[in-house]
This record gives C-alpha cells, sequence and structure tokens, in this order.
C-alpha cells in the first residue's frame, strides 16, 4: 500500500508539471526581438534582497527585462505586482532606469502569482506579457489560461547559485498545487 501511494504521489507531481509546461509550450520568449507589441508587461514580485541582504538576482533580472521591454517599445506599459514593499521598489528600481513613472501600474494584492494574474485581467490593461523566470512564467499563463485571459511570456534571465535546487522545487511543488 505505502509503495502504490508514493507511485500514485509521483506520477501527480510528474503529471501536473508535464501538463502546465506542454500547456504553455511556446507561449514563452527569451528573445525580446522576436515579440510582437504588447500592450502591458506583468511583472511578477519578489523579494528584492535576499536573506543576507545583497540584492535578489531573480528580482533584478526580471525588471531589467521589463526595462528593456519599455526601452525596446515592446510595451507600452509595466505593471508589477507583488506586496506593497515589492512593489515600491519595483516601481523606484524601473524610475531610475529612466522609465516615466505614468508609464508603470502598481498591484499591491498580487501576493500570490494567481492574485496577480487575476488582478492584471480585472485592470483592462490590454495585451499581456508576462515577466519573470521561465518556470514562473508557465504556472502564470497556466492560471490566465484557467480565467481566460489571453497572454503570453518573456522569460526573465534564469538564476543559477546555491539556491536554484530550492527554488526549482519550490516550484514543482507550485505547479501541483496550481490544480486545486
Amino acid at each position: 500500500m505505502l509503495i502504490i501511494s508514493f507511485l500514485l504521489l509521483v506520477f501527480t507531481v510528474v503529471f501536473c508539471n508535464a501538463y502546465i509546461i506542454i500547456r504553455t509550450n511556446g507561449r514563452i520568449s527569451s528573445d525580446i526581438h522576436e515579440l510582437p507589441p504588447y500592450d502591458t508587461a506583468l511583472v511578477l514580485g519578489t523579494s528584492p534582497l535576499r536573506k543576507n541582504g545583497e540584492p535578489n538576482p531573480y528580482y533584478v533580472n526580471r525588471l531589467e527585462m521589463a526595462y528593456l521591454l519599455w526601452k525596446e517599445r515592446k510595451v507600452q506599459k509595466i505593471l508589477v505586482s507583488g506586496t506593497g514593499r515589492e512593489i515600491r521598489r519595483m516601481h523606484e528600481y524601473l524610475v531610475g532606469k529612466g522609465i516615466p513613472s505614468a508609464s508603470i501600474l502598481c498591484d499591491s494584492l498580487g501576493i500570490k502569482t494567481y492574485n496577480s494574474v487575476v488582478n492584471a485581467a480585472a485592470m483592462n490593461v490590454g495585451s499581456i506579457l508576462i515577466v519573470s523566470q521561465r518556470f514562473h512564467v508557465q504556472r502564470a499563463i497556466f492560471f490566465a489560461d484557467r480565467i481566460g485571459l489571453p497572454c503570453h511570456g518573456m522569460a526573465a534571465k534564469s538564476v543559477v547559485n546555491n539556491k536554484t535546487i530550492l527554488v526549482l522545487a519550490r516550484e514543482v511543488l507550485a505547479k501541483v498545487k496550481a490544480f486545486k
């Protein structure tokens, strides 16, 4: 019985992850030049700093991608989504890069990926390009599909460090939870 339960658990984890990855395949770009223009880039939030006080590379890479999208005129607006502290820092970062404050929208209620997607849909911001690391964008597009929000994704630069395996393991479990 224990072996059957274990195999069922493994099957569930593999199925959920494979389903989301396959379903979103072809809708996430990593080349800014192959993208058509979108109205809005939805930048999914994360903590600006690591626990040791250093800048969080996931955060920096997402915002750098949002800046490049705006600079290359691939988006007209940037919607930053996360907690109040996260979006204030994201807004400051983008304004510091030269993006006008009027081009940056803020969603302080995007405390989870699902909330960020639902809130973006409710804001009627036009065509949406979701910005985060590829593994995260996959789940966000899955949520968008669930609520009928047409969108595509832009993969920010991946991060490889001593925490990568933990982040990826968390995402494997988050993809399973996305099915609830």
